[in-house]
């Protein structure tokens, strides 16, 4: 459980970084033109460091527009949510709200949307990151020539094993430093 939830050593950002670029190389393979990190708004005045999404792809929602995507994985069996009697519906829902309240106001200014790709250690996604795998396997499908239903479980494969991956690297991946 301390794996799951401990901060140190970088092993948090490593799984994140797991499951980013996993969904950036699904985009990239539907959409094209994806990239890592784009800065949303620079550092200017009371925000000291610039405000960055994982990946943005133009035309997922609409036609020319830019969508970024902010991903997250919550340890929805954490002590302090047990202790609060939270489900894991609503700390997913807490989340998604989370992503949306810091990037909204911004993406709207420059007419784009964000899309919150939130799920658990468990591997329940959101039902955004629910849309947003829809969309990416109806692409990919009349892309490949190949059914719906083949592609949706090929993408949700890998969706779950990148899941997997971050989470076993927080469980057994070392949090000594190394310099």
């Amino acid at each position: 459980q301390h794996a799951l939830d401990c901060k140190k050593g970088g092993l948090v950002k490593k799984g994140h970084d797991q499951l980013r670029d996993e969904c950036s190389r699904l985009a990239e393979a539907a959409w094209g033109g994806v990239r890592i990190e784009p800065i949303i708004k620079e550092a200017c005045g009371r925000l000291k460091e610039d405000l960055r999404a994982d990946f943005c792809v133009r035309g997922v929602w609409e036609g020319d527009r830019l969508a970024f995507f902010d991903n997250c994985i919550i340890d929805a069996d954490a002590p302090s949510r047990i202790q609060r009697n939270t489900s894991w519906k609503t700390a997913l829902n807490a989340a998604a709200k989370m992503k949306k309240d810091k990037y909204k106001k911004l993406c709207e200014d420059i007419r784009s949307s964000i899309t919150p790709l939130a799920c658990t250690t468990d591997g329940i996604l959101h039902r955004e990151f629910h849309a947003f795998i829809k969309r990416l396997s109806v692409r990919l499908a009349s892309k490949w020539e190949k059914p719906y239903s083949q592609t949706m479980g090929w993408v949700k494969v890998r969706i779950q094993f990148a899941i997997i991956r971050a989470i076993d690297l927080r469980v057994r991946g070392s949090r000594k430093k190394v310099w």
